[in-house]
């Protein structure tokens, strides 16, 4: 009687374990993204070009 519920979770932990990592890698490299993207406004504006000059 105790083991299956155990199996149970155990096999839905890993089910559930997968997606998350995947979407955790997939976030963490959109906000890679979002950050270079912003970086290089930030360079190319003429404000900074202008504050750094």
């Amino acid at each position: 009687m105790d083991r299956i519920p155990r199996k149970q979770t155990s096999i839905k932990s890993l089910v559930e374990d997968k997606p998350k990592g995947y979407e955790a890698m997939a976030r963490q490299k959109r906000r890679q993204e979002v950050y270079l993207m912003i970086k290089y406004r930030e360079i190319t504006s003429p404000s900074y070009i202008n504050a750094y000059e």
